[in-house]
């Protein structure tokens, strides 16, 4: 229920605790309509959706027993749900979940509409984590991209739930690897965004933009050599694409990276071609 809540508070941004409070009474009630309370022992073949919830809001609107003020914030509450329960994102939200966790299962949400991404990066980011739970002797391994998405002073929830699943994850079998390319947007929540690279044992960074350069030279007082790299101007000769420094505990070196053969066939057919003077399969695709 709480997990509902905080997913609830990326789209009702401005919710009150009052509202907050009649959010979570209609939850509880959403979940016992279709059998599920404190004392069930077992679970339905359907859990109750946005639709249920909608539907119980609706009923306590038109009760005669329900204060003016509670009947106003459940009709803001609702109207402002809307386009989730029937309208334009309906189809990702309301229902019942249709997919399994594979060996390996990718979340691509880059091509949603920013109204969706959070919300639903919090839901997924979720699931994960309970499935990751289920079996203790089993490796997992969860790569959390665009971290700085749930940098939101306002909601913290998220960036607080990652910074916690990272320090318990090892009990459970878990590592996780996060990467942001807005390390300010990232560190905005300073209590939860520093814990979260505080608690990585090795960090690594590549080229970074102008606002990131001060931040990091803050954190981790990097010399001017190593701010050249992290610039990119380390000159043409030697090259700076894939240049980065690696942190590991208390030492740090310079590394460059370089794609296999058969990984610069699919990243980079041209300059495959250029190197190894054979067609890539890939370069129709990629065209």
């Amino acid at each position: 229920i709480m997990d509902s809540v905080i997913f609830f508070k990326w789209i009702l941004r401005d919710i009150t605790p009052f509202e907050e409070a009649l959010l979570e009474e209609d939850i509880r009630d959403s979940y016992k309509k279709k059998g599920i309370t404190f004392k069930s022992r077992k679970l339905p073949k359907a859990f109750p959706t946005l639709s249920t919830l909608a539907e119980v809001m609706k009923a306590k609107i038109k009760s005669e027993t329900t204060s003016s003020k509670s009947k106003e914030s459940r009709e803001n509450m609702l109207a402002s749900l809307q386009p989730y329960i029937s309208g334009a994102y309906s189809s990702m939200f309301n229902g019942q979940t249709n997919w399994e966790y594979e060996f390996f299962t990718v979340f691509d949400i880059s091509g949603l509409p920013e109204a969706v991404m959070q919300p639903l990066y919090d839901i997924l980011l979720k699931d994960t984590w309970q499935f990751c739970k289920t079996d203790r002797t089993r490796t997992k391994r969860v790569y959390v991209d665009e971290a700085h998405q749930f940098a939101d002073p306002g909601n913290p929830q998220t960036l607080k739930f990652l910074s916690s699943s990272i320090k318990r994850g090892r009990k459970y079998g878990i590592s996780f690897v996060t990467a942001t390319q807005n390390l300010p947007d990232f560190l905005s929540i300073e209590r939860y965004g520093q814990a979260i690279i505080d608690n990585s044992y090795f960090k690594l960074f590549f080229r970074m933009g102008e606002t990131d350069l001060p931040v990091i030279k803050q954190l981790y007082s990097f010399s001017d050599q190593e701010i050249a790299i992290l610039k990119g101007s380390t000159g043409k000769r030697s090259g700076s694409k894939g240049k980065g420094i690696f942190i590991a505990g208390s030492q740090r070196v310079v590394i460059q990276v370089r794609a296999s053969k058969y990984e610069l066939e699919i990243v980079d057919p041209i300059q495959y071609e250029e190197i190894y003077g054979k067609k890539s399969r890939f370069t129709s695709r990629q065209k």
